[in-house]
Parts: structure tokens; C-alpha cells; sequence
């Protein structure tokens, strides 16, 4: 099974049945419509890694559902009910994939900026006295620039 970046329960306010099981989706590529089972759409095999998956669940969508809950049923959100849901919408707007790719696009001029600031700094920090704290330092940069630029 794969990995909802739209979460189920929040499909489930758009179901087009009495059970809550199904949407009507639009296929890009063949423009067709058709009803489909909310477990089957808007996910992706290992789309999200475990550790991810679980924070999301306790962080963002377990707090968010309750609030979409209680606003479904007519009821009013306390103070962190409302930030519960604004963090559940935030987060909700930029998990999927385009913005997943949109974002990867921005990993090697972001890297390369950080990096290049970061040894800057370091240069401009350095002393006799924590020389060879700026090198393991510099170091530590370069193993992990290297792990970056693997991924």
C-alpha cells in the first residue's frame, strides 16, 4: 500500500457516497472521469519515509482531522484547534508531488549557497586558539555536502 500525500479522512469531505469510500477524480493524461476508492487515489508507493509517515500522523493529520471533525459537525474551534488546522492546511498545500519536485529543483543552489556560507563563516571565525575545531568543523561540512549531493 502506499503512502496518501492527500490524507484519507480529508478526501473523505469530498466522498461522493453515503459510506465515504469513494471520489470522483479527473485523469490528466487520459481525461477521463471516474469514481474511485479513496484508499486507491492521491497516494504513492513509498511515498514518504517511515520516520516521516509517523510525524505526520501524530503531528500534523492526527491534530488536523480532529479539527476538520469538529468543524464538519458544525462546532467551533478553540485556539489550537485553529492552529491545528492552519499547520494541517499549511502542510497539506505543499506535501504532494509537484511541489515535492518543485522543491528537489531547489536542493542544489540551496546546498551550494549554505555550504559556501557556512565555510565563510567558519574562515572568518577562525583563531590560533580554535584552529583545529574550524577544521573538524570544515570537515564535518565536506561529509556532508558529499552525502547531499548523493541523494
Amino acid at each position: 500500500m502506499g503512502k496518501h500525500y492527500v490524507p484519507q479522512e480529508y478526501l473523505r469531505g469530498f466522498s461522493a457516497d453515503p459510506e465515504r469510500s469513494n471520489v470522483w477524480m479527473f485523469d490528466k493524461t487520459s481525461r477521463v472521469w471516474s469514481c474511485a476508492a479513496i484508499k486507491q487515489v492521491a497516494q504513492k508507493r513509498d511515498y514518504y519515509p517511515a520516520d516521516v509517515e509517523a510525524r505526520l500522523a501524530t503531528e500534523v493529520d492526527g491534530p488536523g482531522h480532529l479539527a476538520l471533525t469538529a468543524l464538519r459537525r458544525g462546532g467551533v474551534l478553540s485556539d489550537s484547534g485553529r492552529e491545528s488546522l492552519a499547520n494541517y492546511i499549511a502542510v497539506l498545500v505543499m506535501r504532494g508531488p509537484r511541489k515535492r519536485r518543485k522543491g528537489q529543483e531547489l536542493v542544489p543552489a540551496v546546498l551550494d549557497t549554505t555550504i559556501a556560507e557556512l565555510r565563510n563563516e567558519l574562515a572568518e571565525l577562525r583563531t590560533a586558539e580554535n584552529s583545529n575545531r574550524i577544521t573538524c568543523l570544515l570537515s564535518d561540512i565536506e561529509r556532508i555536502e558529499q552525502k547531499y549531493r548523493m541523494k
